[in-house]
């Protein structure tokens, strides 16, 4: 069945129970939590739900991408004109972005920021890092810090807080703990909490959201009213198959010869609610974290320079980020990328390497160690790959070495036709580098070292493609996150903030700092919170 098409009405007779409250949340993870507690505050009742049991209440992420806040200023990163991230933030969704959105995140970011650690105070945040600060990347920082942090036209800037986690660090708090204490801060003021609990229909008054239906681990189904709204922030629609091949034609469209389409994402609860309730999606394709790129793992893209299996170069490796330099390869069949950095690249390229996703972040315990016991193993001759202790920032942990192009391509094991070729790549890469220009693909000349010294290759495969971390939109609102509907007017009573709300991004989640989407849902959730609550009963204006 077509998952648009509404199911049939709830029976009366199957309803277990009713509630009322003046807003009702459906989803209570980053931005359901920043909503909850600022409808709270606005002196409104209000009953969250969510799906997981409370016992096994988590939440995926680490990174709160932001600028402004009382926290990077304790930390000493510099302050962002907030109209500057909003011109870049546009550039990167080629126009799409809804500017209204947009500019709510670069003008409140901070102090939502601010707002959502309040409990804990700076003081509670010391094991919370600043990604890429203070060292590292030092060629880049000193140009932005007087102004030039453009890396072929793109810009970047530090502000991500990286909370303390498993895969991690230790220490307190985590990001999901600091997303429970929240919770736990909106409930001690009287906002209603239940857990496993699933929206799973609306409940429609003529044209507007009444509330919502929500079934209960046993199965039960329980009525929830809303004298003012139901906002929607039950995260994205990765997880349903259907939904993603619908949603996101380009990912599909890109993969190889039995290539599947796969995702860590949730299930699309609340944007099936919200089409059910008469809410018009954004237009496809909707935005994604992967999945229609491909992102090498292993060295820093800023590090390396990328050939594919054939040892031919195919693109500018650092045009845009990691997340745009991916889109280079994805409509050419690639299924293994050969990336080639030398013993030189902590001096050289990895200076430049930007405050962003893929970057290489040398405050990351024996990170910056481990390359220069690369080379030294090197360097001690033999001519099996390295694979011992590698650290490297995206995975992939052996490295092929050789002193020379042939003699790397020898130890890589390449064909005889490849070797050759890329032995002519890596040299025709090194005129172009001396030379000052690429003029094959444009890479930045402040990025292009030529590749000296002991060389290095890591072989890897393409898999990622078709690998979707989250969907990153959905339904269409405007610029209070009220619902549009297929009139482009607001559905009565409907909003959608976090994952479930759309036209925030481009064709891809490609980000001037790394973590903003979780920034956004605390940020838009806050605002989500306050407009709903704001809301006249049966209002749509």
């Amino acid at each position: 069945m077509d998952w648009k098409i509404p199911p049939p009405p709830i029976e009366e007779r199957l309803i277990a129970g009713e509630r009322c409250a003046d807003i009702i949340v459906a989803g209570l993870g980053y931005a359901g939590s920043a909503a909850l507690r600022a409808a709270q505050e606005a002196g409104v009742s209000v009953i969250g739900l969510e799906s997981q049991l409370e016992e096994r209440y988590t939440l995926f992420g680490r990174d709160v991408g932001h600028i402004n806040s009382r926290f990077l200023h304790s930390r000493g990163i510099p302050e962002v004109a907030p109209n500057d991230l909003f011109d870049e933030w546009m550039r990167r969704a080629g126009n799409r972005a809804n500017p209204g959105l947009v500019r709510q995140f670069c003008n409140k970011s901070g102090e939502a920021f601010d707002w959502y650690t309040d409990m804990f105070g700076l003081e509670g945040l010391k094991a919370v890092h600043v990604a890429f600060w203070p060292e590292g990347a030092d060629k880049f920082k000193a140009a932005s810090l007087k102004g030039d942090n453009r890396i072929n036209g793109y810009r970047f800037w530090y502000g991500t807080a990286e909370f303390p986690d498993p895969m991690g660090w230790p220490g307190t708090p985590t990001l999901p703990a600091c997303a429970k204490a929240n919770l736990e801060k909106a409930q001690a003021a009287g906002a209603e909490l239940l857990f496993g609990m699933q929206a799973v229909q609306p409940v429609m008054d003529e044209e507007r959201v009444a509330g919502v239906i929500a079934a209960d681990r046993e199965g039960l189904l329980y009525r929830f009213r809303a004298n003012k709204a139901v906002i929607l922030a039950a995260g994205d629609f990765g997880g349903d198959s259907d939904m993603l091949r619908d949603l996101c034609p380009d990912i599909a469209d890109v993969l190889p010869p039995g290539g599947k389409l796969r995702s860590m994402g949730r299930k699309g609860d609340g944007i099936r609610i919200g089409v059910w309730a008469g809410g018009r999606l954004e237009s496809r394709p909707i935005p994604t974290m992967g999945g229609n790129g491909l992102v090498p793992m292993g060295m820093c893209n800023f590090g390396s320079v990328w050939f594919d299996e054939r040892g031919h170069r195919f693109c500018n490796e650092v045009f845009g980020g990691t997340e745009l330099a991916g889109f280079a390869g994805n409509q050419n069949g690639i299924r293994e990328i050969l990336a080639v950095f030398d013993e030189h690249a902590l001096e050289n390229e990895l200076r430049w390497a930007v405050p962003a996703h893929g970057g290489f972040d040398s405050n990351i315990e024996g990170l910056a160690e481990n390359l220069r016991t690369l080379t030294r193993y090197a360097y001690s001759g033999g001519a099996q790959p390295y694979t011992a202790k590698l650290k490297m920032p995206l995975g992939v942990q052996s490295a092929f070495y050789g002193s020379t192009p042939e003699e790397l391509a020898i130890n890589a094991g390449l064909e005889k036709e490849t070797a050759a070729a890329l032995c002519r790549s890596i040299r025709r890469y090194n005129e172009m580098a001396c030379a000052g220009a690429d003029i094959e693909f444009g890479r930045d000349p402040k990025t292009l070292d030529p590749l000296t010294g002991m060389l290095f290759l890591q072989r890897i495969k393409t898999d990622m493609l078709g690998l979707v971390m989250v969907t990153g939109g959905g339904l269409l609102t405007d610029e209070r996150q009220r619902v549009l509907g297929e009139d482009w007017k607001p559905v009565k009573g409907l909003y959608a903030t976090g994952n479930c709300c759309g036209r925030r991004y481009g064709s891809q989640y490609s980000t001037p700092i790394s973590g903003v989407s979780i920034g956004m849902a605390i940020t838009l959730g806050r605002e989500a919170g306050r407009m709903a609550a704001d809301e006249k009963e049966g209002a749509a204006d």
